[in-house]
């Protein structure tokens, strides 16, 4: 009897045992989730307030430099750089500008295929801490389409819009970015500051 007392006590003690690691085990997975799923649902929408913030800002420094620059040019003409017969070089026209903005010159480089009718500059400015250098970021539309380009056309259509933007802004170098992103190719990353790019000749 005493025996049986001692094994039944011993069972009740192990199920105790069991009882209490299996629901401390539960607890800290219920813990654990909560901490991810609160990390997954906040972060993104943070980083997502603080892109569009960025480009928000961007976009405005963008509208007032061009508008800085722009107003130093003369009868609203700019020079627009695009692709010759061949597509082995580039060359430019003079263009008059109905008004000074960003969207004027892009629909100027959508008339000689240097981007698609719907590509978007998303940001513009000059770098505060470098009066030389441009930062230019562009909409995925303008990704996709330099993406179906062969290595003649990409390099047409990349010499274009850089020329374009530092003829037009008076700068040196320019980063061009997709939605915040490096420009990537088939053929080339774009992760690096861009230089004008030299021209064959000028339209006859």
């Amino acid at each position: 009897m005493k025996k049986k007392a001692i094994i039944t006590a011993m069972l009740c003690m192990v199920l105790f045992s069991f009882a209490a690691c299996g629901k401390t085990g539960q607890e800290q997975g219920v813990e654990k989730g909560d901490v991810s799923a609160t990390e997954a649902d906040t972060k993104p929408d943070e980083k997502e307030k603080e892109e569009e913030n960025n480009t928000a800002e961007n976009n405005a420094q963008g509208s007032n430099n061009i508008k800085e620059l722009m107003q130093e040019k003369e009868g609203n003409k700019v020079l627009i750089y695009y692709g010759n017969d061949n597509a082995d070089g580039i060359i430019y026209k003079e263009v008059a500008l109905n008004e000074w903005s960003v969207e004027a010159l892009i629909d100027e480089l959508a008339k000689v295929n240097i981007v698609s009718l719907d590509t978007k500059v998303r940001a513009v400015y000059v770098d505060e801490n470098n009066t030389k250098l441009l930062h230019l970021d562009m909409s995925k539309e303008f990704g996709e389409y330099v993406s179906m380009m062969g290595t003649a056309g990409e390099y047409i259509v990349i010499g274009g819009l850089v020329d374009t933007f530092l003829d037009a802004y008076g700068c040196e170098n320019v980063k061009v970015t997709v939605e915040g992103k490096v420009l990537e190719t088939g053929h080339a990353a774009y992760d690096g500051e861009l230089q004008f790019i030299q021209v064959m000749e000028n339209e006859q």
